[in-house]
C-alpha cells in the first residue's frame, strides 16, 4: 500500500513532529478513520504541521473511501478549489454527491453552486435547484435565500411570488440580512403575501444595516404614530424571541 509506505517513512523522520502527529499518523495508518479526517484537517490548515495540502487530499481520501461524510465534503471542497487542477473538478463533484447523498447540507449547498455556475459540470439549472432545495430544508439560510432568489427572479424557474416569500421568510428568521430586506418591502408592497405595513416596518427595524435604517426613515414618514409603536413593539418581541414570535 503505497500510503502505508508513506507513512512509515513519516513516522521514521518524525522527531520534530509533535506527538499529537505521531499518535494520529499511527492509528491512520491502521485504519482509524476520525484519525485520517483528523490528520486531513491538521494538513489542509496547517495545525500543529506544516501545511501541505498532497497529504490533506492523501488523508481524506482514505477516510473519504470509508464512508466519513465530512472527509468527503472536504475533500470535494480541497479538490473544488486547488487551483492549476482542471481534472480535480470532476473528483471534487464525485465526493461532494457522495457527502450529499448522507444529507450533508453544506455539501448539498454547494453542488447547487457547482451545476448553476458549471464547475466541473455543464451549467443545470434545475438540478441546481433541487441541491438547493435539499440544503434549504435542512434549515441552510444560505440556500434558502439562493432559493428565494431563483423563485422570486423565475430564473431557471416558473416564477412563485408566494414560493419566493416562504423561502425569504426563512432566511430572514436565520438572521439573513438581506432575506430581512425583501422580506419587509414584500409586507410593505403586497408581494408573494398580504400587505401589511407595520409588519413590513417591523421586520425592517430588526435589520442592522445601513439600508435597512434608510427604510425605516423612509417608512416612518408614512405612517402614524400608532402604526410605529405597533412596529416596534413587534420588532423587539421578534429580535428577542431570536425571530420566533417574528
Amino acid at each position: 500500500m503505497r500510503l502505508f509506505l508513506i507513512s512509515v517513512a513519516i513516522l521514521s523522520a518524525c522527531s520534530q513532529n509533535s506527538t499529537r502527529e505521531t499518535t494520529l499518523l499511527s492509528q491512520a495508518v491502521d485504519g482509524n478513520t476520525s484519525a485520517q479526517v483528523i490528520l486531513g484537517m491538521m494538513y489542509a490548515s496547517g495545525d500543529g504541521v506544516s501545511k501541505d495540502l498532497d497529504k490533506a487530499i492523501a488523508w481524506y481520501s482514505e477516510a473519504a473511501k470509508q464512508d466519513s461524510v465530512i472527509a468527503q465534503y472536504n475533500l470535494g471542497m480541497i479538490l473544488l478549489k486547488r487551483e492549476g487542477f482542471i481534472e480535480d473538478r470532476a473528483k471534487a463533484v464525485y465526493w461532494l454527491k457522495k457527502a450529499a447523498d448522507q444529507g450533508l447540507a453544506d455539501a448539498q449547498f454547494n453542488l447547487g453552486l457547482i451545476y448553476k455556475h458549471g464547475k466541473g459540470v455543464e451549467v443545470d439549472v434545475e438540478t441546481a435547484i433541487a441541491w438547493t432545495k435539499k440544503a434549504a430544508q435542512q434549515g441552510y439560510f444560505k440556500a434558502q435565500y439562493n432559493l428565494a432568489v431563483w423563485y422570486g427572479t423565475g430564473s431557471g424557474v416558473e416564477r412563485n411570488d408566494q414560493e419566493a416569500f416562504f423561502w425569504y421568510l426563512k432566511a430572514a428568521k436565520h438572521g439573513h440580512k438581506s432575506a430581512g430586506i425583501i422580506v419587509a418591502g414584500r409586507y410593505m408592497t403586497g408581494i408573494g403575501v398580504a400587505k401589511d405595513r407595520t409588519r413590513g416596518l417591523a421586520w425592517m427595524l430588526t435589520v442592522d444595516h445601513p439600508h435597512a435604517r434608510e427604510y425605516v426613515a423612509l417608512y416612518k414618514a408614512d405612517m402614524s404614530p400608532n402604526e410605529i409603536a405597533l412596529s416596534e413593539t413587534m420588532a423587539r418581541n421578534c429580535l428577542e424571541s431570536k425571530y420566533q414570535a417574528c
